[in-house]
């Protein structure tokens, strides 16, 4: 299991799963749904899984926790600044009357 490990990360994998991360995450901050947003929470979590200092079953657990975290920001916080689109649609509406 650690060979496979050492492998995707001696292929950039944590990197490329922390950059499309924050590519899916500014992705999301221009459209109007929050399925980006989460699943750059789970790359981000992902990559976090291989710089976590512990052993896989400790890592594991780690990036669960990180993901879960990222969650519960995104709902409490995150969500609306995040989805600002809808801020648009509010003033692209006509007035009635």
């Amino acid at each position: 299991m650690s060979n496979l490990i050492l492998t995707l990360i001696d292929l950039h994998i944590p990197e490329l799963l922390l950059i499309s991360s924050l590519v899916l995450i500014l992705l999301d901050y221009f459209l109007p749904i929050d399925f980006l947003a989460f699943l750059g929470y789970i790359s981000f979590s992902l990559g976090m899984f291989f710089y976590a200092p512990f052993g896989v079953l400790y890592s594991l657990i780690f990036s669960i926790v990180v993901a879960l975290v990222l969650f519960m920001l995104h709902a409490v916080w995150w969500g609306k600044y995040l989805s600002n689109i809808h801020s648009y649609k509010v003033l692209l509406e006509e007035p009635e009357g």
